[in-house]
């Protein structure tokens, strides 16, 4: 820091308790700064004006905002003004209430020692229990139920303001929801998740809570349509979350077309909903989203009964293994929803035929997912033919689509952007240039289509020369692909706007195919690829690196298991991709030769490696390492790894000769639990 202003810190003279309860265990106090050379105004940004420091606090993460109010006591007093929302880890309620006078959002699921928040402990908070307007508690009353009852009485005589209330895991009680009357004016949001302990008689509590217009009561494992029932009492409800209330049928939901109002339905895993419940949940016209995933007893002909629907956007049947039609023909109920615009019927492995062909009255349709309906054929997806406003399909693992006209369908949807045909095994390469049409698409992934032939002619025919076919496609995934080469690789040069292409476990890619892309391209340019996967191709040689290094736009290189590659082919990528921030070298065998010309990759900052050689900490520029496995890696290697002056992140799992002294030594470059090394 420039300021001669002090750290909030313990040679500061002020108290740790400044620091906010909400900060990441062992967080350490910063060193403070030098005592003022001369004494004078502070600078300005020790004195932010409020309302500017109010809006940069809105923004803040936890730990930003608690190192933020480390700076100095300034900003310290300013965010403890201005803070509305808090995550605190320690139960100390009083003092949070007396340093943050703002606090309107309290969240304590986080909370170490939760189960010692008691009535008396939120009463502590006093006067700022009347400004909160979001309160989470959760399992912080999952203790004995009369104590729970007194925390919610509590709630209820002082939180006359709040909206927001989550409760999940908590010892509620009939007696408990009744004393949640008194805030009826203001409670919007009510979260009971797994607070599956009030019988469905004294669910009429609610009907205190006329404002309500968000409920979940998720894990409700005793519900039934009498409970379901006393919900259409609460008129302003849109948001219902019935998920995994394994005991409710359905045909008491039809109480909550009384209230007109509700949007979104959430039924999923309510494995005994019937075809009568579905019937019941057609009578909610507001609806525009209704989950039903893994709901198996609904049945094709059951759909029926969502005829009147007028207005659903969203419908989700994954898992409903019981929905196809035993005759052969279209799905019923589902075309009279003109409005629908996301439709997944992925692991609904029994359709086939006609099944699909109410598409075809579906106008709005935009994503649509088919995945893993094994029957499927290209002639059943002919109803798509026309979808003017698709914008993603995935049919994944869809092994019915076989031969080389499987995809035809999908040539006459012009808005495609999307399109995932993972696992489709069975497809011909030849199908491909069914797609050739498709000039808004974006993504394609192949992934997993090992064994499918002449993938190589079917690249060369969907991007086949002249004006560019695809000019928008950005991401393609050939992973998995045996069959493809550099034959077809040298064809997806002709992709002007291609940025992400993933070729891992692609056996027979060697790598050459990139030294055409120049002249695949129509301008004699190549594509602006930043991102390049080749993990596991293990015939890519020097000569392939030595083609890849003419892609100057590189950023990201994962070259994992190319065993093939040498010293050699490593100093020409590091000649060539002068742009490269990323790189992936692990399960390969390499000495100090050939890490050594990577220092010339200037803008390296994170490299994957699983070996150690001394020349690593030429890489200064280096922000993240990881050395996973690298059993080389002993305590004497920490200090070389801790003199690189710009690293931040390193991976030292499962390099088992390093002691438990050398890890603290260097702790502060370990993820911690909650961070991933990404």
């Amino acid at each position: 820091m420039a300021s001669g202003l002090p750290y909030c810190s313990p040679d500061a003279g002020l108290a740790p308790e400044c620091c906010l309860d909400a900060c990441e265990p062992g967080l350490a106090w910063p060193t403070p700064c030098p005592p003022p050379a001369s004494k004078g105004p502070h600078p300005p940004w020790s004195s932010l004006p409020t309302d500017v420091m109010g809006a940069v606090c809105a923004g803040l993460a936890p730990r930003d905002l608690c190192c933020a109010r480390l700076a100095c006591r300034a900003w310290s007093a300013s965010l403890s003004r201005t803070v509305a929302s808090l995550a605190p880890r320690t139960p100390r309620l009083q003092a949070l209430a007396a340093r943050f006078p703002a606090l309107q959002e309290l969240d304590l699921l986080d909370l170490t020692g939760c189960a010692g928040v008691s009535c008396r402990g939120l009463a502590a908070l006093g006067p700022a229990l009347g400004r909160l307007r979001h309160l989470r508690l959760g399992s912080c009353g999952a203790g004995a139920a009369g104590e729970a009852d007194a925390v919610l009485r509590l709630l209820g005589s002082a939180c006359a303001r709040l909206t927001d209330l989550d409760l999940a895991g908590f010892a509620l009680t009939g007696a408990g929801l009744l004393a949640l009357a008194p805030l009826g004016a203001s409670l919007e949001t009510l979260g009971l998740w797994n607070c599956a302990t009030v019988p469905d008689a004294e669910l009429g509590a609610l009907a205190a809570l006329p404002r309500l217009a968000d409920l979940s009561l998720r894990g409700w494992h005793q519900l039934t349509d009498a409970g379901a029932e006393a919900l259409g009492a609460l008129p302003r409800l849109v948001r219902l979350d019935l998920r995994a209330c394994e005991q409710l049928r359905g045909e008491g939901l039809a109480a909550l077309a009384a209230a007109g109002g509700l949007h979104t339905l959430d039924l999923r895993r309510c494995h005994a909903l019937t075809d009568a419940g579905v019937a019941a949940v057609g009578r909610l016209a507001s609806l525009r989203s209704l989950l039903l995933d893994g709901c198996w007893q609904v049945t094709g002909p059951g759909l029926a009964g969502l005829a009147g629907l007028r207005n659903l956007e969203r419908l989700s049947l994954q898992g409903c293994r019981g929905v196809y039609m035993p005759d052969g023909g279209a799905l019923p109920g589902l075309g009279a929803c003109a409005a629908l615009q996301s439709l997944s019927l992925r692991l609904c492995d029994r359709l086939a035929g006609g099944a699909l062909g109410f598409l075809a009255s579906l106008p709005d349709l935009r994503s649509l997912d088919l995945s893993s309906c094994r029957l499927l054929t290209g002639e059943d997806l002919g109803p798509l033919a026309g979808a003017a406003k698709l914008t993603t399909l995935r049919a994944e693992h869809c092994l019915g689509l076989e031969g080389r006209n499987a995809l035809a369908a999908l040539g006459a949807c012009p808005a495609l952007q999307s399109l995932f045909l993972c696992g489709c095994r069975k497809l011909d390469g030849a199908a491909l240039g069914a797609l050739r049409p498709l000039r808004d698409l974006r993504l394609l992934s192949l992934h997993g289509c090992h064994g499918v032939p002449g993938l190589d002619a079917g690249l060369d025919a969907m991007l086949a020369a002249g004006p560019p076919s695809h000019p928008c496609l950005a991401t393609l995934s050939l992973q998995g692909c045996d069959s493809v080469s550099d034959k077809g690789v040298a064809a997806l040069g002709r992709l002007p706007a291609l940025r992400t292409l993933h070729l891992s476990d692609c056996a027979g890619v060697e790598g050459r195919g990139f030294g055409a892309w120049g002249a695949a391209g129509d301008d004699g340019t190549a594509p602006p690829l930043a991102e390049l996967h080749l993990q596991n191709c293990g015939a890519v040689s020097d000569a392939g690196a030595a083609a890849v290094a003419r892609l100057a736009s590189l950023r990201e290189l994962r070259l994992k298991a190319c065993r093939a590659l040498t010293e050699q082919g490593l100093a020409s990528l590091a000649a060539g991709l002068s742009n490269l921030t990323t790189l992936s070298l692990q399960n390969m065998t390499l000495t100090d030769g050939g890490v050594r010309p990577l220092a010339r990759l200037a803008k390296l900052e994170s490299l994957e490696l699983q070996f150690w050689v001394t020349a690593l900490t030429v890489l200064q520029e280096l922000t993240r390492l990881d050395l996973l496995y690298s059993w080389q890696v002993t305590d004497s290697v920490l200090a070389d790894l801790a003199a690189m002056p710009n690293l931040r992140r390193l991976n030292l799992t499962g390099c088992h000769r390093i002691s438990r002294a050398g890890r603290e030594s260097i702790a502060h470059l370990l993820p911690t639990d909650r961070q991933e090394l990404s």
